[in-house]
Formats: structure tokens, sequence, C-alpha cells
């Protein structure tokens, strides 16, 4: 069972404080709860999930997400960001299939009824959709992003959405760059914005993702490139970047001199 209703600051301790939500289900499964990290108890739920989607991927725990059938609902968590300018939501996943567009994360506006933040791949994984418009409906809003190269099925890729101040403004993040800043058609979230939060699907759960989602997180402040970078090389256990150097075969003497002496050796490696 995951021992996650503690905060856990290890993986984010530059930026604990803007931390109000962080799912990773790289910790070990849980049931049909999502728990969350921050300490901020936006636990959520996995729909129709059975135990076999907590599944392993590259050496840790993902969970697998089929489509409309399975998704994470996280209720309450957008209260956080309520009536912010500046917030940054984003996370790792991976996808199976591109042919039904995958949704990644959606949230809405409740008395506009339709989504107002959307992450969401066109049906080749060449382009990225962006939204926060919370009083613009349906496809009204949404900016897009070509990605210099296709993304590709069974790869894990990791993306940022980072609203950067009142009004239009806008930045995308993708494996740790900043891709690019939209303007226009950008607006603030109003501090009424009670809905869901979706992992992995659209609002409702009528559209999704074919393939596996880990370590999201919302933050209430905007990301810069260097917080970009940093979650990057990071996240996932070193996947798709240089692994970190474990102790095995260092002497147990030498491993407790070393985390006695040597403060900046964090998560069993070496920096």
């Amino acid at each position: 069972m995951l021992i996650a209703r503690r905060k856990d600051q290890s993986r984010y301790p530059e930026h604990w404080d803007q931390l109000v939500g962080g799912w990773n289900p790289g910790a070990g499964p849980s049931g049909k709860r999502l728990y969350d990290l921050s300490g901020c108890d936006n636990h959520g739920t996995l729909i129709n999930a059975t135990p076999s989607d907590w599944e392993v991927s590259q050496g840790q725990y993902a969970l697998d997400i089929e489509g409309a059938n399975k998704y994470v609902s996280i209720p309450g968590a957008l209260r956080k960001i309520g009536g912010l300018t500046r917030f940054s939501i984003g996370g790792w996943f991976s996808v199976d299939s591109f042919a039904n567009f995958p949704v990644l994360m959606t949230f809405r506006n409740g008395f506009v009824g339709s989504d107002c933040g959307l992450l969401e791949t066109n049906d080749t994984g060449s382009v990225m959709y962006v939204k926060v418009a919370s009083n613009l409906a349906g496809l009204s809003g949404v900016r897009t992003y070509t990605l210099d190269t296709a993304m590709v099925t069974g790869r894990w890729y990791h993306c940022i959405m980072s609203k950067t101040g009142s009004g239009d403004s806008l930045d995308f993040f993708f494996d740790g760059r900043l891709q690019t800043s939209f303007t226009g058609s950008v607006q603030d979230v109003p501090a009424s914005l009670t809905d869901a939060l979706f992992l992995g699907a659209y609002v409702g759960g009528n559209v999704g993702l074919d393939g596996r989602l880990d370590d999201w997180q919302l933050r209430t402040k905007s990301t810069t490139i260097a917080d970009a970078r940093s979650l990057h090389r990071i996240g996932r256990g070193g996947i798709y970047q240089p692994k970190r150097r474990v102790f095995y075969s260092i002497p147990a003497s030498v491993k407790a001199w070393l985390f006695r002496r040597q403060s900046q050796i964090i998560g069993g490696g070496l920096g």
C-alpha cells in the first residue's frame, strides 16, 4: 500500500511551497486511488481501473490508461488555482495509439460546460493542442504547436502548460525545453472553478489517452526554463536521460559516511 498521505518533498525540493498537486504512480500501486503526494489531499480516483492498470514501465510503476474507458478524476484540485494568473500543470506520458487524438489532461469551468484547460495530441503525434480559456467553449481558444519531430508510440515524453501572468500569456514546454509562448485567446482561470481535473481523458471521460501516465504536478507558479529542464532531468528515474549512479558496489561503511557528510546525495544515487 502506498504510504502517500504524507508529503513527499524529495522529488521537488526547490518548488515545494508552490506544489498543490503531485500524482506519482511510480510510488507503487494503491488500488483505485491515486494519492496526492503534495500533502494537499487532492487525491484522484481511477475510473474503471483494475490492479493490472498499475503497470511496470522502464523499471517503475505507471498508470495504464485506455482511452475513454479508464482515466483519473481529481475533484477539488482546481480550487487551488482558481483566480490565479500564474500556475503550471504537466507530467510524463507515453502513447500506445495516436488514432483517437490522445487527451492528456482537461479541466473545465462548470458554467461554460466545456473544457477550459486542455493538453492533447493530434492523431499522428506531430501536433500538441494547448488551451487555457475559461469563457471559450469547445475548440475556441485551442492553440496548436507542431513538434520538430513527431512522437512515436511507446516512448515517454514530458510536457508542461504554464500560465505566466494576467491575460494573454501561456508557455508550452516539451521534454524540458520551452517550445513556444502563446498569446491571444488565453484567459485567466476564475476563482469559482470547482470542477474535477481529469488526467488521461476529456471532460467527462468521453475521449481519452490510450497509453500511460506518470508523475503529474499542479503548481501555483509559472514554470521557468530552468524549472522545466530540472523536472525533465529528474523525472521517471532517468528515462531518456543519464541514469543516476547507485551504491551497489560501495561498502556499507563508505555509504554511511557519504550520507552523513554529503547533503547533495538524494534518492540513493550520486549527483
